[in-house]
């Protein structure tokens, strides 16, 4: 494991945020009583893409946005969307994460940005909203705003297997895990050995198995988190986006009864 940053293992990442099945399906608690596990996972799916999208309008780095999608993914797990609407929070996770990650934005131009994206069924706060609302986060993040990626250890592993041709590919499916929850059950080198696991099938003739067989890792988990990223792919079909935007003003006008 000389390969994974050594400090992850004793980072609250891996103390407090690495959660079996279990307790990963505490997420979303009161959400359950009006929707079905198929649709919140849609939904969770959507936010994190959203929050790429977002992210890459402000020509923020990768990091960012999957520092915020994680942000956002742990406060889900303390709270439901019926208590504090995903838009805003998706807003706030990139405006926190855009600070720790040393890449600074203004609330103001993260809010112009999501009004710009029309699929938001208008976004319908201010700046003062996110730097409100950024309370709540960091209380539901306990304050644990470092996170370990699989960015920082999949170079090195495909220069260990000598596949370093395999980095497009490979640094495609890791981008495409934070649209699943994978990043609050497993650790970031299993993301990282998925994603290479997975670039190797779109290349011909890649011989993985016998690298993989040579590495201490779990491949039963590895496989876990191939199947996670396979299950978004089939998630996305032609009425996904129209599904989670009725879901979304469903529950944007239910929050506004409530205020």
């Amino acid at each position: 494991h000389g390969i994974m940053a050594s400090n992850y293992w004793l980072s609250s990442q891996r103390k407090h945020w690495l959660f079996d099945q279990k307790k990963f399906a505490e997420s979303n608690s009161k959400d359950k009583a009006l929707y079905s596990e198929e649709d919140i996972k849609r939904l969770r799916v959507y936010f994190a893409y959203y929050i790429q999208r977002i992210a890459r309008q402000l020509n923020l780095r990768q990091r960012v946005a999957a520092t915020s999608i994680v942000y956002w993914k742990r406060f889900y797990w303390r709270y439901s969307f019926v208590e504090f609407d995903p838009a805003l929070v998706g807003a706030t996770c990139v405006f926190l994460a855009s600070k720790t990650e040393e890449s600074m934005v203004r609330p103001e131009s993260i809010v112009n940005e999501c009004k710009a994206l029309r699929d938001l069924s208008p976004f319908a706060y201010g700046p003062q909203d996110l730097v409100q609302t950024e309370y709540y986060v960091l209380q539901a993040l306990e304050s644990h705003l470092i996170i370990f990626h699989p960015y920082r250890s999949l170079p090195l592993y495909l220069s260990n297997a000598n596949m370093q041709d395999f980095i497009e590919p490979a640094w495609k499916f890791v981008n495409d895990s934070y649209l699943t929850d994978v990043h609050l059950m497993h650790k970031p080198h299993t993301i990282a050995l998925a994603a290479i696991y997975m670039a190797a099938f779109t290349v011909k003739d890649s011989d993985i198995n016998k690298w993989f067989a040579d590495l201490n890792v779990n491949l039963n988990e590895v496989g876990q988190v191939c199947n996670e990223i396979l299950s978004v792919y089939e998630l996305w079909n032609a009425n996904f986006e129209k599904t989670c935007r009725d879901m979304l003003s469903q529950i944007q006008t239910n929050l506004k009864k409530k205020k």
